[in-house]
């Protein structure tokens, strides 16, 4: 309130209860405050909290000042506040009120609290699943959950839906922005459990330890993270041409650490040796130090210098030196 306003307010309480108590008596106004009360907007007035009342239409003004006198601001929504009736005396003094000149009762305690309404799990759910659904996400909200009953404005809008930082996947945090026309914007904060579905490649058919993977014996399926490894292989073709190291079983969800590259070269072969620089091309016979698959590196004793030099496997029997 403006002191401009109080100014005024008081003024007027101040004069037009003085030169209206004599014609009907020292009570002609009377205030009846209420023991529990419910507001919907930020600021508390004495209408809110009393009936004011007078049998002389001349009172009118009088009961007009009376109603507008603010007496606190209100709680937040679904909160409760104690304002006791000293307080409210008090308040009128200050306005100007002539106290003996209004008839007034009012509860030792009067409760206010500001109007709401409950949050249902069902809105926080369906806000979730829009805002997932726009990042693209596969993924199937099955409940929120949190710490206590959410209370809003009853006008309040879910406008906002963000995901907080989190490394459960299947119990994300999000948070929720509330908008109102008379407040601040609220945000709260809730935690969802999740299923989330990604395609990962699987086994098509059974395969033995040391069989090379081919197209048609994977596939891509549509799995709930929560039954995939972490090192699930989601590109088909990166395991294409790979070597299994262990049998794997229809429907199994392929893995990175489950596959090597083929051995071209074993260690102890005789291999060619393919010298090759900007000037010079050459060739010599050698014996491979280790075992290797394509584009390895792999180490070579030349046959005749008995050198060991280093290289990478090429193809079957050949070891490339730059």
């Amino acid at each position: 309130m403006t002191s401009y306003r109080i100014i005024r307010i008081t003024l007027l309480l101040y004069v037009l209860l003085l030169t209206g108590a004599s014609a009907a008596g020292p009570y002609s106004v009377t205030i009846e405050g209420r023991e529990r009360v419910t507001v919907s907007k930020q600021l508390v007035f004495l209408s809110d909290l009393a009936d004011i009342a007078s049998a002389r239409v001349a009172d009118d003004e009088v009961i007009l000042a009376l109603s507008k006198l603010e007496i606190a601001h209100a709680p937040e929504p679904g909160a409760v506040l104690s304002i006791s009736a000293h307080e409210i005396i008090e308040i009128l003094k200050n306005a100007g009120v002539s106290l003996s000149q209004v008839g007034y009762t009012f509860p030792r305690v009067i409760t206010v609290k500001r109007a709401s309404r409950v949050v249902q799990q069902s809105e926080i759910k369906q806000a979730i699943e829009n805002y997932l659904s726009q990042l693209n996400e596969q993924v199937t909200v099955r409940g929120v959950m949190f710490a206590k009953e959410l209370e809003v404005a009853p006008d309040a809008e879910l406008t906002k839906v963000s995901a907080l930082p989190s490394k459960d996947l299947q119990r994300p945090q999000f948070s929720l922005t509330f908008t109102s026309p008379q407040r601040p914007p609220l945000q709260l904060t809730v935690s969802a459990t999740v299923d989330r579905w990604i395609e990962v490649a699987v086994m098509r058919r059974p395969i033995e330890r040391g069989e090379v993977v081919s197209g048609s014996d994977v596939a891509m399926a549509r799995l709930n993270v929560q039954s995939i490894p972490a090192d699930a292989i989601g590109d088909i073709s990166k395991v294409l041409g790979l070597e299994s190291k262990r049998r794997l079983s229809a429907g199994d969800v392929l893995q990175r650490d489950t596959f090597v590259i083929p051995t071209v070269v074993r260690a102890g072969e005789k291999v060619t040796i393919k010298y090759k620089s900007d000037f010079i091309e050459a060739t010599a016979t050698g014996v491979a130090l280790d075992a290797a698959g394509l584009e390895q590196p792999i180490r070579v004793k030349n046959d005749v210098s008995s050198k060991v030099v280093s290289g990478f496997v090429k193809a079957s029997g050949l070891v490339e030196v730059r």
